[in-house]
């Protein structure tokens, strides 16, 4: 699990020649050869790039290395996993490491980039955009600069000097609870989007729901219910008494017959 969980830190984090670094690098030369914006999003993605590495490191330095936190009745038990779990974590590391390879060379058997042109191809960049080009060369190293420095920043703060981010955590502690919270986009969601939604939800309900449709609701089954009432007054269950109203509606028949 370990090995396997390395090989795919090191393949997230854009670490040559594994299946992220083509990726990863690909995408920040394509980004900055677009020109105008296209620059300042590969810087977003190139400071990007870096917290991925530091991020996947921090985890396998504190899951892996250092003082165990694991109980220690709990430690006796511990073992690697059965093989239904371990062969498909084999599998996607070797894939890892070999996958992106499939990109090179640029032309010839190099069919997913042929095939996803059609739909991500943009117009040519803005100049000295030659793959092979010094600007490639120096974007690739800056981008191979941001996974190693992250991986180095991630075993210098959590195994060298593990102290060292509990006190940074403490003197710039205002970063860390934003961080920790974060940035307090859940609450933000909250605020803007579910209360909102629920105090709209609660007036369509008081307001409308229970003033319009049950009152329109509750109005025709009165009126229904009136009506009724009115209506079996005639009712008496005396034959009698229908036969005089089939008397009179006849006698008005007739009399609207003659009369018109």
């Amino acid at each position: 699990t370990y090995r396997t969980f390395y090989i795919g830190a090191l393949a997230l984090a854009g670490v040559p020649p594994l299946a992220g670094f083509f990726s990863k690098d690909e995408i920040l030369w394509k980004t900055f050869n677009a020109g105008g914006l296209g620059v300042f999003f590969w810087l977003i993605g190139w400071v990007t790039a870096f917290m991925t590495s530091f991020y996947i490191f921090r985890l396998i330095f504190a899951v892996f290395h250092g003082t165990s936190r694991v109980e220690p009745h709990a430690a006796e038990h511990l073992h690697e996993s059965p093989s239904t779990m371990t062969l498909p974590l084999i599998v996607l590391a070797v894939l890892s490491v070999v996958a992106g390879f499939a990109g090179i060379p640029a032309e010839g058997w190099n069919g997913i980039e042929h095939f996803l042109s059609p739909a991500v191809s943009a117009p040519g960049g803005h100049g000295e955009g030659a793959e092979g080009g010094p600007l490639f060369i120096l974007l690739m190293g800056l981008s191979i600069l941001a996974a190693f420095g992250g991986w180095g920043l991630a075993y210098y703060l959590y195994v060298v000097q593990p102290a060292v981010p509990a006190r940074l955590a403490e003197r710039f502690r205002w970063a860390y609870r934003v961080s920790l919270n974060k940035w307090y986009v859940d609450e933000l969601y909250d605020f803007l989007f579910v209360r909102s939604t629920v105090r709209f939800s609660r007036w369509l309900w008081d307001a409308f729901d229970v003033h319009v449709i049950d009152r329109t609701v509750n109005g025709v089954a009165r009126f229904t219910q009136a009506g009724a009432q009115i209506l079996r007054l005639i009712q008496s269950g005396q034959i009698q008494h229908y036969a005089l109203m089939m008397v009179l509606g006849i006698f008005i028949i007739l009399s609207v017959y003659l009369l018109i």
